[in-house]
């Protein structure tokens, strides 16, 4: 959460489009994701080893096959200029924008 911690009330609930959310929503679908990825594991950890587990390990090697490789950091792309640019940042041409407004993620 530290990355949010400068934003402002402004930049918090301001939304691109009806259809888009906002800082403040992402931040708390997060917590709240987290919180329930949590209590699964935790729950998990306290019940008893699954029998069958051993049969699921060849799955792993198709599931990293298949899964988009996140070990990479998301930059940002602004889409005025389309220029890369910090995503806790505007870009240069959009300074009158609050930070990151103007900005749309992409890997790579």
């Amino acid at each position: 959460m530290d990355a949010v911690e400068s934003v402002s009330d402004v930049q918090w609930a301001f939304k691109a489009g009806p259809d888009r959310w906002s800082i403040g929503e992402v931040a708390e679908h997060l917590v709240l994701a987290e919180a329930g990825l949590f209590a699964t594991a935790t729950k998990s950890l306290a019940a008893p080893a699954d029998d069958k587990w051993t049969a699921t390990l060849s799955k792993t090697d198709l599931l990293k096959r298949a899964l988009p490789n996140r070990t990479t950091k998301v930059g940002a792309l602004c889409t005025r200029c389309r220029k890369t640019a910090a995503i806790s940042r505007s870009c240069t041409c959009s300074t009158s924008q609050p930070a990151g407004i103007s900005l749309t993620a992409f890997s790579g």
